[in-house]
């Protein structure tokens, strides 16, 4: 009778709580990143990028346009002026 009616609603408990557990664990699963590494990465023996001597060249040039710039449109503000 009651023995029996608390076994089965006891049972019934555990199965619930085991069924969302796997379905947690699904989950978790789903939302876990897994990355495969294929090969390890090796130091080169020479440097590839940046290319230090374009880098300063090109900083160079667009330092010069920007000072050209600035000093143009100081002359042309102090003429509308």
């Amino acid at each position: 009778g009651e023995w029996a009616r608390q076994v089965q609603a006891l049972t019934s408990i555990w199965t619930e709580l085991r069924r969302q557990l796997e379905l947690a664990r699904i989950d978790e699963q789903k939302e876990s990143v897994s990355v495969d590494v294929l090969d390890y990465a090796t130091i080169p023996v020479f440097r590839s990028k940046p290319d230090r001597i374009s880098i300063i060249l090109l900083g160079t040039l667009f330092g010069l346009m920007l000072g050209s710039f600035v000093v143009i449109m100081r002359q042309q503000w102090r003429s509308w002026r």
